[in-house]
């Protein structure tokens, strides 16, 4: 009898799942090339300190208090974007306290209109419900959020419901007065956040102008044209071998 081979099973590689395949790309808080630029910027500004160097770029017009006055600015740039780091940390704990802000108010406004329902929906008067917003979407603007307190407070001035003690009414209006607070508070560092991006954007625009005047003037002292020179070109951040583009 004869024995007749068995033909190999063909297997399945493992596959890799998407979720390893993908990796979660996350955006840093912080402008990364104007990083990169002050760093480079300081670099060249080391070259042109240098006492060798320093008397040639005079002669182009790239003097003393021109390369000290690069130097203060760069460093000025440099803290304005850990300001601006600081206010972006502040803009996310502000909108947190905002949010929490807001869900006192309206677990406290909540209570308020569980009660007129209580005392008005059963007894004849539905419509003085309307006072108290019920049936009302107060989230939705915080306008519409504050304001739905306020008219809440007023008519309770007048009204009485069931449970909303004096010492009820007085909690809902601190949250009220909280709430709004937490939302100045927020749109207030979201504001100094925009304006010193502003100015780093305009800081940068400057600085890395400047930056390329001395650049230009080491560029014709040292031409790439003499090989010689390609260690100094790399110090003044320049294509060692060729001229320095626009």
């Amino acid at each position: 009898m004869n024995d007749t081979p068995e033909t190999p099973q063909a297997t399945t590689p493992p596959t890799t799942p998407q979720s390893e395949a993908k990796k979660k790309i996350t955006r840093s808080i912080i402008n990364q090339k104007h990083v990169k630029t002050l760093d480079k910027t300081n670099l060249v500004l080391t070259a042109a300190q240098k006492p060798a160097y320093a008397a040639l770029l005079a002669g182009s017009e790239i003097d003393g208090p021109f390369v000290d006055q690069l130097t203060t600015d760069t460093a000025a740039c440099s803290t304005r974007i850990a300001n601006a780091l600081d206010l972006t940390t502040g803009i996310r704990t502000a909108t947190k306290a905002e949010a929490k802000a807001r869900a006192d108010l309206h677990a406290a406004s909540n209570g308020v209109r569980a009660a007129a329902k209580q005392k008005y929906a059963h007894n004849g008067t539905p419509a003085a419900m309307k006072d108290y917003h019920v049936g009302e979407d107060i989230a939705s603007s915080r306008a519409m959020q504050t304001q739905a307190a306020d008219n809440m407070l007023t008519a309770l001035k007048t009204d009485t419901l069931p449970g909303i003690t004096p010492a009820k009414q007085a909690d809902l209006k601190a949250k009220r007065d909280a709430y709004f607070a937490a939302n100045a508070a927020q749109a207030g560092v979201q504001s100094q956040a925009t304006s010193e991006r502003t100015g780093i954007e305009t800081d940068v625009k400057s600085i890395v102008a400047r930056r390329a005047q001395i650049q230009f003037a080491a560029d014709g002292i040292w031409p790439a044209e003499d090989k010689a020179n390609a260690p100094i070109r790399r110090e003044f951040k320049l294509p060692p071998y060729r001229p320095l583009s626009r």
